[in-house]
Protein backbone atom coordinates (compact mmCIF):
# COMPACT_ATOMS: atom_id res chain seq x y z
CA UNK A 1 0.00 0.00 0.00
CA UNK A 2 3.14 2.46 0.71
CA UNK A 3 4.46 1.31 -2.33
CA UNK A 4 1.08 2.51 -4.30
CA UNK A 5 1.46 6.16 -2.20
CA UNK A 6 4.83 6.84 -3.36
CA UNK A 7 4.02 5.89 -7.34
CA UNK A 8 1.02 8.01 -7.01
CA UNK A 9 2.87 10.78 -5.80
CA UNK A 10 5.64 9.96 -8.23
CA UNK A 11 3.09 9.97 -11.23
CA UNK A 12 1.46 13.03 -9.85
CA UNK A 13 4.07 15.30 -9.63
CA UNK A 14 5.65 14.49 -13.09
CA UNK A 15 2.03 14.69 -14.63
CA UNK A 16 1.95 18.54 -12.90
CA UNK A 17 4.01 20.17 -15.72
CA UNK A 18 2.43 18.90 -18.20
CA UNK A 19 -1.13 19.73 -16.91
CA UNK A 20 0.20 23.41 -16.72
CA UNK A 21 1.26 23.40 -20.57
CA UNK A 22 -2.25 22.14 -21.40
CA UNK A 23 -4.04 25.37 -19.46
CA UNK A 24 -6.39 27.32 -21.87
CA UNK A 25 -4.47 29.69 -24.28
CA UNK A 26 -7.10 30.65 -26.65
CA UNK A 27 -10.00 32.74 -25.99
CA UNK A 28 -13.47 32.61 -26.91
CA UNK A 29 -16.47 34.72 -27.33
CA UNK A 30 -20.08 32.49 -26.95
CA UNK A 31 -23.50 33.25 -26.26
CA UNK A 32 -27.20 33.01 -26.81
CA UNK A 33 -29.81 35.18 -29.00
CA UNK A 34 -33.11 35.38 -27.77
CA UNK A 35 -36.25 37.37 -29.28
CA UNK A 36 -38.46 39.62 -27.13
CA UNK A 37 -40.52 36.60 -25.75
CA UNK A 38 -37.28 35.12 -24.54
CA UNK A 39 -37.69 32.26 -27.56
CA UNK A 40 -34.52 31.38 -28.85
CA UNK A 41 -33.35 32.78 -32.21
CA UNK A 42 -31.54 30.02 -34.74
CA UNK A 43 -29.87 31.07 -37.82
CA UNK A 44 -28.99 34.36 -36.66
CA UNK A 45 -25.35 35.72 -38.22
CA UNK A 46 -22.84 36.43 -35.88
CA UNK A 47 -19.66 38.86 -36.39
CA UNK A 48 -16.47 39.15 -34.49
CA UNK A 49 -14.25 41.79 -35.77
CA UNK A 50 -10.85 42.27 -34.51
CA UNK A 51 -10.62 46.10 -33.95
CA UNK A 52 -7.04 45.71 -33.82
CA UNK A 53 -6.43 43.98 -36.76
CA UNK A 54 -10.04 44.26 -38.88
CA UNK A 55 -9.90 39.39 -39.21
CA UNK A 56 -13.35 38.47 -39.36
CA UNK A 57 -14.88 35.94 -38.02
CA UNK A 58 -18.66 34.28 -38.09
CA UNK A 59 -20.86 32.08 -36.80
CA UNK A 60 -24.55 31.23 -37.07
CA UNK A 61 -27.22 30.09 -33.87
CA UNK A 62 -28.19 27.04 -33.63
CA UNK A 63 -31.75 25.62 -33.15
CA UNK A 64 -31.31 27.13 -29.42
CA UNK A 65 -29.58 30.13 -30.40
CA UNK A 66 -26.52 29.38 -28.91
CA UNK A 67 -23.03 30.31 -31.20
CA UNK A 68 -19.45 30.21 -30.37
CA UNK A 69 -16.68 31.83 -32.13
CA UNK A 70 -13.25 30.55 -30.94
CA UNK A 71 -9.09 30.62 -31.28
CA UNK A 72 -9.26 34.23 -30.56
CA UNK A 73 -6.51 36.30 -29.39
CA UNK A 74 -6.00 39.09 -26.79
CA UNK A 75 -7.78 41.93 -27.76
CA UNK A 76 -10.64 44.51 -28.44
CA UNK A 77 -13.27 43.03 -30.69
CA UNK A 78 -16.89 44.10 -32.10
CA UNK A 79 -19.82 41.32 -32.00
CA UNK A 80 -22.34 42.23 -34.42
CA UNK A 81 -25.59 40.34 -34.43
CA UNK A 82 -28.36 40.16 -37.25
CA UNK A 83 -31.25 38.24 -38.18
CA UNK A 84 -33.46 39.62 -41.70
CA UNK A 85 -36.51 41.40 -39.68
CA UNK A 86 -35.05 42.18 -36.17
CA UNK A 87 -32.56 45.44 -35.41
CA UNK A 88 -29.12 44.32 -35.49
CA UNK A 89 -26.85 44.79 -31.92
CA UNK A 90 -23.16 45.71 -31.44
CA UNK A 91 -21.70 44.62 -28.72
CA UNK A 92 -17.59 45.04 -28.16
CA UNK A 93 -15.25 42.79 -26.13
CA UNK A 94 -12.31 42.32 -24.65
CA UNK A 95 -10.52 39.48 -24.19
CA UNK A 96 -7.66 38.39 -22.27
CA UNK A 97 -5.06 35.30 -22.74
CA UNK A 98 -7.26 32.48 -22.41
CA UNK A 99 -10.79 34.17 -21.49
CA UNK A 100 -13.94 33.16 -22.09
CA UNK A 101 -16.54 35.58 -22.71
CA UNK A 102 -20.17 35.33 -22.73
CA UNK A 103 -22.73 37.41 -25.25
CA UNK A 104 -26.21 36.70 -24.69
CA UNK A 105 -28.02 39.23 -27.09
CA UNK A 106 -32.25 39.88 -27.20
CA UNK A 107 -33.31 40.83 -30.79
CA UNK A 108 -36.24 43.22 -31.25
CA UNK A 109 -38.51 43.33 -34.21
CA UNK A 110 -36.76 45.76 -36.96
CA UNK A 111 -38.82 49.31 -37.30
CA UNK A 112 -41.19 49.34 -40.47
CA UNK A 113 -40.32 52.27 -42.80
CA UNK A 114 -42.22 52.36 -45.69
CA UNK A 115 -42.15 54.84 -48.36
CA UNK A 116 -44.27 56.48 -51.25
CA UNK A 117 -43.44 57.98 -54.31
CA UNK A 118 -46.11 60.32 -56.29
CA UNK A 119 -45.61 61.21 -59.86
Amino acid sequence: MKAFRVLFLLAAFIAAPALALAQQTESRITGRVLDQSQAALPGVTVTVTSKSTGAVRTDVTDNQGNYGVTNLGPGAYMVTIELSGFAPKTREVVLGVGQSEKVEVELGVAALTESVTVN
